[in-house]
C-alpha cells in the first residue's frame, strides 16, 4: 500500500499548476486572472489548514485567560469539534460582556490585546506580506 499525498501537498500542487502551467497558456486576460485567483485561493486554503489547529489552540488559551469564570476545566477539549465549540462559546461570552459594558479598564486593555493578536495571526495566514508587527496600529 502506498501513502496518499496530504491535503496541503495537493492544494500546493493545484496552485502551482494553475499559476505556472495553466495561466501562461491562457489568451483571455479575464480567464487568466480567474486562474490566478483560483491559485491564490488554493494557497490560502492550504495555509488555513496548516495553521488552523495551532491558531485555534492559541486563541482558546487567550480566551480562557480572559474569562476564567466562564472557561470551564483547564484541560484542552479532546476533539477539534469540541475545541471549536468551546472557542465559539467563549467568543460569544466575551462579545456579550463587551456589548453589556461589563469590562473594567484593565479588562478592556486585555481584550484589545487579545483581539489584536488574533487579527495578526489571521492576517499572517491570509497575507504573509501584511505587516503584523505589534508596533503597527
Amino acid at each position: 500500500m502506498h501513502d496518499r499525498p496530504d491535503k496541503l501537498a495537493l492544494l500546493g500542487a493545484i496552485a502551482r499548476f494553475l499559476e505556472r502551467d495553466v495561466r501562461p497558456a491562457l489568451k483571455d486576460p479575464g480567464l487568466s486572472f480567474r486562474a490566478l485567483i483560483a491559485a491564490h485561493l488554493a494557497t490560502t486554503v492550504a495555509a488555513e489548514i496548516h495553521a488552523e489547529d495551532d491558531l485555534e489552540a492559541a486563541e482558546l488559551g487567550r480566551l480562557r485567560a480572559l474569562l476564567p469564570d466562564a472557561a470551564g476545566p483547564d484541560e484542552q477539549p479532546e476533539t477539534r469539534a469540541a475545541r471549536r465549540r468551546e472557542r465559539l462559546r467563549l467568543r460569544r461570552e466575551l462579545a456579550g460582556r463587551i456589548r453589556d459594558r461589563r469590562l473594567d479598564e484593565e479588562q478592556k486593555a486585555r481584550v484589545f490585546a487579545h483581539v489584536m493578536q488574533t487579527l495578526r495571526e489571521d492576517l499572517r495566514v491570509y497575507s504573509r506580506k501584511f505587516d503584523t508587527s505589534p508596533d503597527y496600529e
